[in-house]
């Protein structure tokens, strides 16, 4: 579904990424683990649009599309739920996911907002409330479920667990699974590389902007380096 060749990408002067290459094939969760500033939402955002690569190929369902604006890219199916929620503070809950549905021109959004609610029931209850009142894992579910309203062929998730109590970690990343299970696709970026890799399919190390190691999950989870640095004693 997703190819990334030898992305390259300069970020205020500096090479952020340098030859970063990854796949994501189609009903899978592919994970992206490293350390801060190893580059990992700068390859979401360089694959997204947001960020303009200064070398590399990005193809997604055939089509070459690095260079393309964010909002092309979006409309292709590529949805993104970023880092730090950054739901619309001053808007209910229902309202953001409308504004979710308006990014990709498709039919039955009663469907999704159906699927949504399903997902998260406690956004249904709270539909009509101002989103900046929520819960800090409540916002998340939000993120997520404004991304759902997009119709997503590749869903893409920045740091869904950041700053989350451990119960409600719990409850995202079952979500996640959930959402793989119905045949979504997902490029996964988490700090909890642990919990992370034990719902992928595959996944990639990045370390300073390159890409060093890859592979299934389980062997990543089995790799002595990706233990002593990533893994935390599991």
């Amino acid at each position: 579904m997703l190819a990334v060749e030898n992305l390259h990408l300069n970020y205020g002067g500096v090479l952020a990424l340098k030859g970063v290459t990854l796949e994501v094939r189609r009903g899978e969760i592919v994970t992206l683990i490293g350390s801060n500033g190893a580059g990992k939402t700068s390859t979401l955002n360089t694959i997204s649009g947001v960020n303009k690569s200064a070398k590399g190929k990005i193809t997604f369902l055939g089509k070459e599309i690095q260079g393309l604006p964010a909002h092309r890219i979006a409309r292709m199916g590529i949805i993104q739920a970023p880092e730090g929620r950054q739901v619309f503070a001053g808007m209910t809950v229902l309202e953001n996911l409308e504004i979710g549905a308006m990014g990709r021109k498709t039919n039955n959004s009663d469907r999704r907002l159906e699927e949504v609610w399903s997902l998260f029931p406690k956004l249904q209850e709270r539909r009509n409330q101002v989103a900046g009142t929520l819960s800090g894992g409540e916002q998340q579910m939000l993120a997520i479920g404004r991304a759902m309203m997009a119709a997503p062929e590749l869903l893409m998730m920045d740091e869904p667990s950041l700053g989350l109590a451990p119960l409600i970690v719990e409850q995202i990343f079952k979500i996640i699974v959930e959402l793989r299970n119905s045949g979504r696709t997902i490029l996964l970026v988490e700090q909890n590389a642990w919990m992370a890799l034990q719902v992928s399919d595959r996944g990639y190390v990045l370390e300073n902007g390159r890409c060093p190691l890859w592979g299934k999950a389980d062997e990543l989870i089995a790799d002595e380096t990706v233990k002593k640095i990533y893994l935390g004693g599991h």
